[in-house]
């Protein structure tokens, strides 16, 4: 086994022992897993290391264009690194963050609900580091089993576009458009609009990954897809209240699933 499966099977059984012992502690596990660590460079700069082995440093702030730089990128996720119980997990929901989750693991997974948060397919590394925006192929012809799509307005220069387009040709999208709620895109249905959450926010960062997890959450609870975002819409405006998982705790989680 390379040293970088190893560290990814490490990862993942502790995960799956966290899993075994219920909710609660998944959303604590979830916080110390996904822990976005920060670093200030100087003013207007902040580097920022992922679990997941992603270093990126950020450009702007609140009241200029925030801007990413990748001085690390972790390798692709491999098949064989996805203990083989997890591929037939019931709800899954995958977030490349710079296309290290390529269609083929996608493809392999046999969940009932496969959720997808679009943005690490909607990127790419420069020759001089930076993150730009590049359409790939996994985002304009999704896999077969892939549920629905989540995506950003920030995510792409036409996201409406993209994602009205990805709806006709029989997806389900949802575009998030932050303080303005979102859109959801359902194949042989008119655009339905979701509402956002009020929020005092402190920091942005997770919130689109939480809403993809719930609105994954809801799918599988059978929630109709406007209170299925609403849900998802909810939790990330505890998010963005804090760093990390901000004020969401697990019992709002079930709390808002079980209603």
């Amino acid at each position: 086994m390379h040293d970088a499966d190893r560290g990814c099977a490490d990862e993942h059984s502790g995960l799956q022992r966290a899993c075994n012992r219920g909710v609660l502690p998944v959303v604590g596990h979830m916080a110390q897993q996904c822990r976005m660590r920060f670093a200030r460079v100087s003013p207007g700069r902040l580097l920022q290391r992922c679990a997941a082995g992603h270093v990126f440093e950020m450009h702007g702030g609140r009241d200029t264009p925030r801007r990413e730089r990748a001085l690390s990128v972790a390798p692709p996720l491999r098949l064989r690194s996805v203990p083989p119980a997890w591929l037939a997990a019931p709800v899954v929901y995958v977030a490349p963050i710079l296309g290290e989750c390529g269609p083929a693991l996608v493809r392999a997974l046999r969940s009932r609900v496969v959720v997808v948060g679009a943005q690490g397919w909607l990127r790419r590394r420069d020759s001089d580091d930076w993150v730009t925006f590049a359409e790939s192929a996994a985002f304009a012809r999704p896999p077969h089993n892939v549920t629905a799509l989540i995506m950003s307005e920030a995510d792409h220069p036409d996201a409406l576009g993209a994602a009205a387009a990805l709806g006709d040709r029989g997806h389900l999208v949802v575009l998030t458009q932050g303080r303005r709620g979102g859109i959801i895109f359902a194949p042989g249905q008119a655009p339905q609009r979701y509402a956002a959450s009020i929020a005092a926010e402190v920091d942005p960062t997770g919130a689109g990954d939480c809403f993809g997890m719930i609105f994954a959450l809801g799918l599988a609870c059978n929630k109709a897809l406007p209170e299925a975002a609403s849900l998802a819409a909810a939790a990330a405006a505890r998010v963005v209240e804090g760093p990390e998982l901000g004020r969401l705790g697990a019992a709002d989680v079930v709390l808002h699933l079980a209603g």
